[in-house]
């Protein structure tokens, strides 16, 4: 080996096959170091380690990523909990006035399922070319990285969508299925 500018010198790679003899192997690269360059310190790394120490940071971002993901659509289902109190609250004298004039539970609670998964189907819509453009972008950044299909999009829809539908089931039907007279015995 020659170096031809020993202060630009950061390092060697040496690459070996048996993992069975990797102490022997290092104690020989170390005795060559010590021997060629007496001053400076011998400091092993591994292939693996580093890349594991490579990869610690976007293991953290992709924790955090899970957490946030998680945090944010806890707060969705409690937001849309509440908006969907807050309106079926607002209609509960127009829920009230269709089950005197013989409205079915279901009836009334489809009608407010229609109504607010059409809200939720196309916020849904809206979002998918964001985030696959949003992801794409994060992606690139990367040398090697997984190709984003349709069908993630459209799984990550239906399920928030059906946690939406669960949600607004919920509500919808306990307004429904309240007494009317409750309702309208102030108008």
């Amino acid at each position: 080996m020659y170096v031809i500018a020993p202060d630009r010198f950061r390092g060697l790679v040496i690459g070996y096959h048996s993992e069975n003899q990797q102490q022997g192997i290092l104690k020989l690269i170390e005795d060559k170091w010590q021997q060629f360059f007496p001053g400076t310190p011998f400091q092993p790394v591994l292939a693996t380690e580093f890349a594991a120490e490579s990869y610690k940071n976007d293991q953290k971002l992709f924790s955090l990523f899970v957490y946030f993901t998680i945090i944010s659509v806890l707060l969705s289902v409690l937001g849309l909990f509440g908006l969907t109190s807050l309106l079926i609250e607002q209609k509960t004298r127009i829920i009230g006035i269709r089950r005197v004039l013989g409205g079915s539970v279901w009836g009334i609670t489809s009608h407010l399922i229609r109504d607010y998964m059409f809200l939720v189907l196309l916020a849904g819509i809206i979002s998918i070319p964001l985030t696959y453009y949003l992801l794409e972008k994060q992606l690139n950044q990367f040398a090697y990285h997984i190709e984003i299909d349709a069908w993630h999009m459209i799984a990550a829809v239906v399920l928030l969508s059906l946690i939406a539908f669960l949600t607004i089931v919920f509500k919808a039907f306990q307004a429904a299925k309240a007494n009317p007279v409750s309702a309208l015995k102030y108008e």
